[in-house]
């Protein structure tokens, strides 16, 4: 599973983009919405200089699930657009 974010305004980066981030939490136990821990974080910022990002990946082993951070930029107006 992909974790991915994108700018959805034409001709718009990252670059444009103040005070934003990305983050991924656990959530508390029994509780949906409330997070408890975080498992990773990442700035969106002028650094980025596509409309998307692929942020991380969980991979699946099992019954063991692992998180990969990526920081993948990419096109981001569709999900099969390689640039």
């Amino acid at each position: 599973m992909f974790v991915t974010v994108n700018i959805a305004t034409d001709n718009c980066t990252f670059q444009n983009v103040t005070d934003a981030f990305v983050r991924v939490c656990s959530a508390k136990k029994n509780k949906v919405f409330e997070p408890e821990h975080v498992l990773a974080e990442y700035p969106l910022d002028g650094y980025i200089k596509t409309r998307g990002l692929v942020f991380c990946r969980f991979i699946r082993n099992g019954d063991i699930w692992t998180m990969q951070a990526l920081g993948w930029g990419c096109g981001g107006a569709s999900a099969s657009e390689d640039e």
